[in-house]
């Protein structure tokens, strides 16, 4: 039995490593090849790159101007001091603030959900260059 298009698909690191342009030319050259019979891997690897492109348009914040001091206030005696704030401690043993802990459980809910996304059901395997 012979092996089409629809047989054997690039697996997710491929596909993200294609769309980024970080392939090698004889691996990005099978992957081409077999974007061009794969809908489905075309709509992923086009789905990747308006992904990135919708990532890279997000403004990146700036900082206070005070930020650092905020952080790290100084002595009276102009010593630095990086506090440790034990009291707030969570039970999971994190030292960062609420408001950090919420910040960083709301960016693993996204990455979840773009990973999920991503997973089309798909079978994937690594197409080797021939």
């Amino acid at each position: 039995m012979g092996s089409d298009a629809n047989d054997v698909h690039p697996d997710e690191r491929t596909l993200n490593r294609f769309a980024d342009d970080e392939l090698a030319e004889r691996s990005s050259a099978a992957v081409r090849s077999h974007l061009r019979a794969c809908d489905a891997c075309r709509r992923q690897v086009q789905f990747i790159r308006e992904l990135n492109a919708a990532i890279r348009a997000v403004p990146t914040p700036r900082p206070p101007a005070d930020l650092a001091g905020r952080l790290f206030p100084e002595t009276p005696t102009g010593r630095t001091v990086v506090p440790l704030p034990l009291e707030t401690r969570s039970r999971a043993g994190s030292f960062l603030p609420a408001r950090l802990r919420a910040l960083f459980a709301a960016g693993r809910a996204a990455g979840a959900a773009v990973v999920a996304r991503l997973s089309t059901g798909v079978r994937r395997r690594r197409i080797r260059a021939p």
